[in-house]
């Protein structure tokens, strides 16, 4: 998941800016991603003592195939280690969505969780936290394409050792 602080936004706003900075930054087409954002409490600001920003939370799935999960995956790791051009290129999507430029100038601030993904025993690649009720690591799963999330939600495509597919 990705949370930020920005004043001024609405939900639309949020959603289309950050459908787009994600894109961009882990260079995958955009209908490759989903997102979904949804309001969390204030946060402090530092840069404005006494301030407070409204607080959001994206969660976005990417479902990419096996051979492309190992590039999403550095790219996540990189933006999370250094949020600096996600931050940046956050900032001009949110303006070209409405939001003031004043308001993001003054208040953004971006995290982005890290993700990691698991290979399964059969060789394709499966997300460790994501594995459906039941589920042991390491069991065989075949996998047409990869949810590359920050949210715990659900397996896209899997099949587990019983066979019965989980929802999307």
């Amino acid at each position: 998941s990705m949370s930020f602080a920005v004043n001024g936004a609405t939900k639309p706003q949020v959603e289309a800016a950050s459908h787009a900075s994600l894109v961009r930054v882990l260079v995958v087409s955009w209908g490759k991603i989903t997102v979904s954002a949804s309001r969390s409490s204030s946060r402090r600001l530092s840069s404005v003592a006494g301030q407070l920003a409204t607080g959001w939370i994206v969660d976005y799935s990417v479902f990419v195939s096996l051979e492309e999960a190992t590039s999403v995956v550095s790219a996540v790791a990189a933006s999370s280690a250094n949020t600096n051009l996600l931050e940046a290129d956050l900032a001009v999507e949110l303006v070209a969505a409405g939001v003031s430029s004043a308001e993001v100038a003054a208040s953004l601030a971006v995290i982005l969780t890290p993700t990691s993904v698991q290979p399964a025993s059969n060789g394709s690649v499966c997300l460790q936290p994501q594995l459906p009720a039941g589920a042991l690591q390491g069991a065989a799963w075949n996998c047409d394409s990869v949810d590359i999330t920050g949210v715990v939600t659900c397996y896209v495509h899997c099949q587990g050792v019983d066979g019965v597919e989980s929802a999307a």
